[in-house]
């Protein structure tokens, strides 16, 4: 009997295939990250530091933005200064990567309040604060495309895990 429980057991655990989290990205940029295998975190401005202190108080001062919301809308905000649509998601295990960075919920909404990682609401973003997640492969679940370009399908397919 013990052994029909720890085998049962077993299959539950090896069938459970993580919490995805997703990264909206530029095509370029989606490439680069896939050929170095490493997603970098973005250095904000100092006026934006100066809001969100626990940033600040990092030894890189830079975070790697994830949503666990796959219907996400993101803005050309998220692009920086690129004017390509973010048409490429990638998505990763977050429980994987728990497992080496720091995950944190965070809402953009509440930055300037001192409850600023209270969340009252559901907040869907989660933030690693470090310079870059490396290897990028080790977390990678999916690669979503949801452009119509073949050629960059292609060249999307061959990273995918």
């Amino acid at each position: 009997m013990k052994n029909l429980i720890r085998k049962i057991l077993k299959e539950e655990l090896e069938s459970i295939k993580g919490t995805p989290i997703y990264h909206f990205t530029t095509v370029d940029s989606a490439l680069k990250i896939l050929e170095s295998n490493e997603l970098r975190g973005t250095l904000p401005s100092d006026e934006y530091l100066n809001l969100d202190k626990r940033l600040a108080k990092t030894k890189h001062q830079m975070t790697v933005s994830f949503t666990r919301d796959k219907n996400f809308k993101g803005d050309q905000s998220l692009a920086g200064q690129s004017k390509q649509p973010l048409d490429v998601i990638l998505v990763l295990d977050r429980n994987k990567l728990k497992t080496r960075y720091k995950l944190e919920p965070f809402n953009y909404n509440s930055i300037d309040d001192d409850d600023l990682y209270k969340m009252k609401n559901k907040e869907l973003e989660e933030r690693v604060l470090n310079q870059k997640i490396y290897p990028v492969s080790n977390y990678l679940i999916d690669i979503i495309y949801k452009g119509n370009n073949p050629k960059i399908k292609e060249m999307l397919e061959r990273y995918k895990p």
